[in-house]
């Protein structure tokens, strides 16, 4: 073919090309254009023909900024021989910019280069799309290929430089606390700074540049000299003008940046935009597990030789599933010499669970199925029944998801289990024990209270005819009988204490008061004693907030303990002293003293100091113990401190300290007044009782009806119409409160008096009187000084008989 005909058809073929086609010349200057590349420019050959093709259409970057000739990929085409292709942003003649995917290659007539033929085509929105994802398919083929997180990154990040000619992309981690980022791999042209290093964030970013950040944010600029997010000068610094920074995560907690840099300013296009997002939320994830996987490999190589010598048992499984996904075995894949000590089971490396035990239980399987799904450790104590054994292990995945593999690190606790098992049944026991100790010191101080009833009405009403007893004999029956009654006082106390059943009735008190009760009341005992009793009060009040009458108990308990292990002509003392928002109260003998080994065990029940086989000291050993609990009640403490056999012993008790104040005088009580004699009920299945009060009462001028049950009592009431009935409460039949119910029903009944007498003493005895009808409350034994006392508070004066009678 001759030449004119094959340039003939060359042009034909270029002017019907629907891909736009440039030839420039050695001087850039274009020389050629078809009538698809006026069509795609808007420029005519005429226009540009002879002139530099840049100056048209290439001129300028989106932001207005001038695209330097040296810098243009198209143009690098010539002098460097070679192709360049890829993807640039034309200006049309109408001013509008476009994207264009194009190839640019020199014209060569043997070793001469005469210039450069261009073909370029608009990237439309499709197939920008289908080009970032045949880039991201192909960074993909990458994650699959490479293991190291180094090595990964330095891959995918030049690839995402070449694919989006950026002057830089660097992958960072992030520390927010202290201000820091580090990049830690970075991509760059040749010739530019290395962004290898440590930086400050606040010196490149603002505020809520880093604020965004923190909340998932991408940040886009495309000029740092004009965006007030970035620092124009420490940009500048590392030749750098526009960005794309996109953050990562790792437990909602900011850790990671993504950066792609350009050294120009860019207008960077949505799809850019969303491509280094995509691109920065699969690699982030990779690279964390590269990291893992090569943590994994070098704790593995490591600690191999410690997971060969540590005693605990140590395997790796794999997860063998059916076809629904579901786990049906494990695979032994390793195993440590300890393995075997703590399963019994030998040569187990290659075999699966099943195989070695039959009747293993699906519940582990599925743990560790569970663990290799969500990647969380697991740390359980549990049962296996199959092998027979407790096992305290900790699981964890390992190796590749892929792999399906778990990590057990593990210890048979069997024999610590039973021996775990035996103590608490053990334990269990115990409290049982004690529970039914408590119990029967309850039972036995309330069966005590009876007979004890009996015997203090009949010595009273011996008292009053003193002149055919025996004063001695009577003494000694009050004496006995008053010891009697603390004993069985002190059992019912202590079985409250340890139940937890006593309950304060506080208010604002006079620490010295109370003192002065407690060694009135203790008196007869000290000289008895033949003791010296030294009392030292303070001369203004020392107060506190507390139950009176358990803090007397307190004072008592100690002076009578005082009294009773210190020998006959003894040397004690009780002190009240207020100091630093304390009150105390010390209380010093110089008796038998206490032994060191015993001083830590003193306050426990039943524990006494060493004494005769003559028991010359009585009780029972559970003052102290009440005494303790009752200080703890009232928010203090209590100490003891003896040096020891024969040098005496000294008892503080610290109390909180009420701030003093103003305290009107006590008013003494109105002596009561006396009036007629009343029709008295006397009700209790305990006949010695029962008659031991008629006695009395008949002697105090009463009239007096018994009955030994609660259907006796409503007939005598009915027939008798008492204006006062003591009631016992456990009566056969009918209690005590059902009586009391009955007798309030009645309306010729409308004024009696109802007065419970009963060996139950506690809170919720008195509340369930109180709310059967009872007027008031008292606890066996009663002394008949009391008794008489509280039916004179409640006798109306004569006058007011007189009264109603006529």
């Amino acid at each position: 073919m001759r030449t004119r005909d094959y340039q003939s058809q060359l042009e034909a073929v270029c002017n019907n090309a629907s891909m736009a086609m440039f030839i420039l010349d050695q001087r850039q200057h274009c020389t050629y254009m078809n009538p698809a590349a006026e069509e795609l420019t808007g420029f005519t050959l005429a226009e540009v023909q002879g002139a530099p093709l840049h100056q048209f259409i290439h001129h300028s970057h989106p932001d207005g900024s001038p695209y330097p000739l040296e810098a243009c990929p198209i143009d690098r085409a010539f002098p460097a021989n070679c192709r360049e292709r890829g993807e640039e942003v034309f200006v049309h003649k109408d001013g509008h910019f476009f994207a264009v995917a194009f190839t640019a290659s020199p014209i060569r007539q043997g070793p001469r280069i005469l210039g450069t033929v261009i073909e370029a085509q608009a990237i439309g929105e499709r197939q920008q799309r289908e080009a970032h994802e045949r880039f991201l398919n192909e960074v993909a083929k990458d994650f699959d290929r490479l293991t190291g997180a180094a090595e990964l990154m330095d891959t995918v990040g030049s690839k995402l430089c070449r694919y989006l000619r950026l002057t830089s992309c660097s992958f960072a981690q992030v520390d927010p606390s202290s201000n820091t980022i580090t990049i830690q791999a970075a991509w760059q042209q040749h010739g530019r700074p290395s962004l290898l290093q440590t930086f400050r964030l606040s010196d490149y970013l603002t505020a809520d540049c880093i604020e965004a950040f923190h909340q998932g944010e991408t940040l886009v600029v495309c000029d740092s000299e004009r965006d007030p997010r970035s620092d124009a000068e420490a940009h500048a610094q590392l030749q750098l003008r526009a960005f794309i920074g996109v953050p990562g995560f790792r437990d909602d907690s900011w850790c990671y940046l993504l950066a792609a840099f350009d050294a120009s300013p860019r207008v960077w296009r949505a799809d850019e935009v969303e491509l280094v997002q995509e691109f920065a939320r699969r690699v982030f994830p990779r690279v964390e597990r590269a990291r893992a996987e090569e943590a994994l490999k070098e704790s593995e190589a490591r600690y191999r030789e410690l997971f060969e010598a540590i005693g605990q048992g140590f395997c790796v499984f794999e997860i063998l599933c059916d076809e629904r996904g579901e786990p049906e075995d494990l695979m032994v894949i390793a195993v440590n010499p300890a393995f075997a000590r703590h399963t019994g089971l030998h040569d187990a490396t290659g075999k699966t669970i099943k195989t070695l035990v039959p009747e293993v239980e699906q519940k582990w399987l599925q743990r560790y199925c569970e663990v290799v799904r969500t990647g969380r450790p697991l740390r359980l104590v549990d049962y296996s029944a199959a092998m027979g054994r407790w096992f305290d292990v900790e699981a964890f995945a390992t190796g590749r998801p892929e792999q399906q593999r778990v990590a057990l690190l593990f210890s048979d606790i069997t024999v610590q289990k039973q021996a775990e098992e035996a103590l608490q049944r053990a334990h269990v026991q115990l409290l049982e024990n004690d529970r039914r100790k408590d119990e029967f010191l309850a039972m036995l101080a309330h069966e005590l209270r009876n007979p004890l009833a009996a015997l203090r009405g009949a010595i009273a009403w011996l008292a009053r005819h003193a002149q055919t007893v025996p004063a001695r004999q009577l003494e000694i029956l009050q004496r006995q009988s008053g010891a009697l009654n603390t004993l069985v006082d002190d059992l019912l106390d202590v079985a409250r204490v340890t139940r937890g059943l006593v309950v304060l009735r506080s208010a604002r008190l006079d620490l010295r008061t109370v003192v002065e009760r407690a060694v009135a009341g203790t008196q007869a005992l000290f000289d008895e004693h033949a003791h010296a009793l030294t009392v030292q009060l303070p001369a203004a009040p020392v107060e506190v907030n507390g139950d009176a009458l358990r803090l007397e108990q307190v004072v008592s308990n100690l002076l009578t303990n005082a009294a009773k292990y210190t020998d006959r002509h003894g040397q004690i003392s009780v002190t009240v002293e207020a100091c630093d928002g304390e009150a105390l109260l010390r209380v010093r003998d110089n008796g038998i003293g206490i032994e060191a080994e015993l001083l830590p065990t003193i306050f426990d029940l039943f524990v006494q100091a060493e004494r005769g086989l003559d028991r010359s000291q009585g009780g029972l050993g559970v003052g102290l113990t009440i005494t303790r609990n009752l200080v703890s009640q009232h928010g203090g403490t209590i100490e003891v401190h003896s040096q020891g056999r024969g040098k005496g012993s000294e008892f503080i008790v610290r109390l909180p300290r009420l701030a003093s104040e103003r305290v009107a005088p006590e008013q003494a009580e109105a002596p009561a007044a006396e009036g007629a004699p009343l029709r008295v009920l006397v009700v209790d299945d305990n006949r010695d009782i029962a008659e031991t009060f008629a006695l009395l009462l008949e002697e105090a001028g009463h009239q007096v009806r018994l009955a030994f049950d609660g259907v006796q009592a409503l007939a005598e009431a009915k027939a008798f119409v008492p204006q006062v009935a003591l009631l016992d409460i456990g009566l056969p039949g009918m209690d005590g409160y059902e009586v009391a119910k009955h007798l309030r029903e009645q309306p010729q009944l409308a004024g009696i008096v109802l007065i419970a007498i009963t060996g139950y003493g506690g809170l919720a005895a008195r509340e369930r009187s109180k709310a059967a009808g009872f007027d008031e409350h008292l606890t066996k034994p009663v002394s008949f000084e009391t008794l008489e006392a509280l039916i004179a508070s409640h006798r109306p004066p004569p006058a007011s008989l007189h009264a109603s009678a006529s």
